[in-house]
């Protein structure tokens, strides 16, 4: 009990940077509000797609302690992208390259700098150290997806159900990508490795892999569409 008081203490001293933020951002608005009163809805318009835009750019460090599809941040940076822990952001790094993880928050983790799985930084074709955008994704759910085997031996038509359960439990609930590729643990006995690339999702370019989702093979699927 007798520590109760210092953390307290603690957690009001890190809430200090973003309470500050948030009155200045206020203090800003009522300004322009009262030097221009007559355009009060088009002030309030401009700051929802302002805040619709957030954006943060952060230094990558790869994550080694949590699965692939998460990233990691501090509190102070969530509350200014406008998210909550397990909700979904864009990754883009300065070549143009874009994915999407759910936000996880790292209470000891550093200021400026965001944890990504190393699978997310080839997707992105970077490396730790590097800079990348985060901003706010709102995502619906994937109708279905186009997998494209990459690598490993080619499986027959006997293998293609236990290769689609496969590809459900490895993505089920989470945010994926078009053009990003994974190692998939195929449920074979013994188990082995494949890599796929998500070729195509809709809606795209990314969406929530569900247990709604139709799995689809880029090569057998799409000439099958095509004939019919």
């Amino acid at each position: 009990m007798s520590d109760l008081p210092f953390i307290i203490g603690g957690l009001a001293f890190a809430s200090i940077p973003a309470i500050c933020l948030l009155l200045y951002e206020e203090r800003q608005r009522n300004k322009l509000r009262q030097n221009r009163p007559g355009l009060n809805n088009e002030l309030s318009s401009a700051i929802q797609d302002v805040e619709a835009e957030r954006t943060q750019f952060m230094i990558a460090h790869d994550n080694t302690d949590a699965e692939i599809f998460e990233i990691r941040i501090i509190q102070h940076v969530m509350w200014w992208l406008r998210l909550n822990e397990g909700e979904i952001a864009y990754i883009t790094s300065v070549n143009g390259n874009e994915t999407v993880a759910r936000v996880k928050l790292d209470k000891n983790w550093i200021n400026r700098r965001v944890k990504i799985s190393s699978t997310f930084l080839n997707n992105l074709e970077y490396k730790t150290g590097e800079v990348v955008e985060l901003r706010k994704a709102e995502l619906k759910n994937a109708e279905r997806v186009y997998f494209c085997q990459i690598d490993g031996q080619k499986f027959g038509e006997i293998y293609r159900r236990m290769i689609d359960s496969s590809l459900s439990l490895f993505f089920e609930n989470h945010p994926i990508h078009q053009g990003d590729t994974f190692s998939v643990p195929i449920l074979l006995s013994p188990p082995i490795i494949v890599r796929f690339q998500i070729r195509d999702i809709q809606p795209s370019p990314a969406s929530i892999f569900t247990t709604e989702t139709v799995v689809l093979h880029w090569e057998e699927d799409v000439n099958e569409i095509e004939a019919e």
